[in-house]
């Protein structure tokens, strides 16, 4: 493995310096940054859970079907909104309107401003089968939105469950549901998480992720 003939192995995470932790003894993280700033304060939204990514079949957009649901019969005033492109729109949008779901989930396709999308969303949504490290989070985080996922790598390096999203186990959809359900019904709690996710999300902020790369370089000077 050339890594062990590196000065040194930068990684994003701490999942990943501990896989590569037996390949190089100077394991940096650094993240990946915000492509914009975090909001000054959180406002209350609109009554929308957004997802953001790729439709593809690793994102496990047909996880949806049940969790919508469930969420359908109780809370029929509120809409799940999925932003994004990709090989399987045209079979997740077949999937759920032979479930019904036309009038719930709504498919918005590519959107030009996402940060204006996710400030108007009150919770982010996460099905994927894996995730690396998620910047759908982070970006999230950064709008003062709470996640919840599935259990997988970069969920639960992203995540403080039950403080700035909840952390849900694998194919879990009741569980899932019900989490939702909570942030739904209690505005003290989507509130509290919102305001934690918006101050975690200043971990990866800009000048954050600048200041670590000047002192990696610094050391090396």
């Amino acid at each position: 493995c050339v890594y062990r003939f590196l000065d040194g192995v930068i990684v994003l995470s701490e999942t990943a310096k501990r896989k590569l932790s037996h390949t190089n003894k100077n394991i940096i993280i650094i993240p990946n940054s915000l492509s914009f700033p975090p909001i000054q304060e959180y406002v209350k939204r609109e009554k929308s859970i957004i997802m953001v990514g790729r439709i593809s079949q690793e994102k496990g957009y047909d996880r949806v079907v049940p969790i919508a649901k469930h969420l359908r019969e109780k809370y029929p005033d509120w809409r799940i909104e999925v932003c994004g492109d990709g090989p399987d729109r045209a079979m997740i949008q077949s999937l759920y309107h032979s479930e019904g779901l036309d009038e719930y989930v709504h498919m918005k396709g590519n959107v030009v401003d996402i940060r204006e999308k996710y400030l108007q969303s009150s919770i982010l949504m996460l099905t994927s089968y894996t995730e690396a490290l998620p910047m759908v989070i982070v970006e999230a985080k950064a709008c003062g939105v709470p996640t919840v996922g599935y259990e997988c790598e970069g969920v639960n390096e992203l995540i403080s469950d039950g403080a700035d999203g909840f952390i849900i186990p694998d194919n879990n959809d009741e569980v899932f549901a019900l989490q939702l359900a909570r942030m739904i019904e209690s505005e003290e709690l989507l509130e509290r998480m919102a305001k934690q996710a918006l101050n975690n999300s200043y971990l990866f902020s800009l000048d954050k992720i600048r200041m670590l790369w000047l002192s990696l370089f610094q050391k090396k000077n």
